[in-house]
């Protein structure tokens, strides 16, 4: 099966589907205060040592893997603080 669509067909089309997505694209951006840390600073910013960030909290990080290391955001080091079962 074949459709054929002018282009200001296409182009209406996608007017409407960036009419939908536009809405749940922006709630995906990174918060402006967000940022990438080291392990190093990330243990400063929880005030831990490396081989306690290592034992108990890196399991439960995702973290984002830039090159050969492993950064982790504010906003995931936030919520780790904020968990009722944490250490």
């Amino acid at each position: 099966m074949t459709i054929d669509l002018s282009e200001s067909d296409v182009d209406r089309i996608a007017e409407k589907v960036l009419k939908i997505l536009k809405p749940l694209l922006e709630g995906l951006r990174e918060p402006a205060n967000m940022e990438l840390l080291n392990k190093k600073q990330s243990c400063k910013y929880l005030n831990v040592c490396n081989d306690t960030f290592d034992k108990y909290i890196k399991r439960e990080l995702r973290g984002v893997k830039i090159g050969k290391e492993t950064r982790y955001t504010t906003l995931e080091l936030n919520e780790y603080l904020n968990q009722d079962d944490r250490l």
